[in-house]
């Protein structure tokens, strides 16, 4: 594994977003300076068997407290895109989509409102994406929600892994 300072943590790996797995990752914490938006996870994320970064060839490890760092290519976020997908009124059983702002998003994570699941992760030429869900506790208990941004990189930092499962 790769020794990383990225903002103090013990292992911090850049690039190679195939080494990991951020599915089911609930992210509680969202902050951004200089163009890095940096996602906090208390539950960690995978890191697949076979990584350069697990010395466990047969089995996936789960890291503790871990944060994703995001290089962006623009703070203003003019082509990036977040997008909650809320029950109609009109329809049974449709949901609408509504367009968010990258500040409203995480205004409604950092306020404890929500955490928002990664549930699966798509890695372009300069452009990530990642789907899943914004959890609250009231109903619906869940929104389907997208979040796309155009990137330069992606670390992924944590101090400790354990085998998963």
């Amino acid at each position: 594994m790769e020794q990383g300072t990225a903002s103090g943590w013990k292992y911090a790996v850049s690039g190679r977003h195939e080494d990991f797995s951020l599915h089911d990752c609930r992210v509680t914490g969202i902050s951004l300076k200089n163009s890095t938006l940096t996602l906090e996870t208390a539950g960690g994320f995978l890191i697949c068997p076979g990584a350069e970064s697990n010395p466990d060839p047969d089995h996936a490890l789960i890291t503790g407290k871990a944060c994703i760092v995001i290089e962006l290519f623009d703070e203003p976020f003019e082509y990036s895109s977040v997008y909650i997908y809320k029950p109609s009124l009109l329809e049974k059983g449709a949901d609408v989509r509504h367009s968010h702002t990258v500040a409203e998003l995480m205004e409604r994570v950092n306020s404890g409102k929500n955490e928002l699941e990664i549930v699966t992760e798509l890695y372009g030429w300069q452009r990530l994406r990642f789907s899943g869900y914004l959890w609250q506790s009231r109903k619906p208990y869940s929104l389907e929600t997208e979040l796309e941004l155009r990137c330069r990189g992606i670390t992924y930092c944590w101090n400790d892994a354990r085998i998963y499962g």
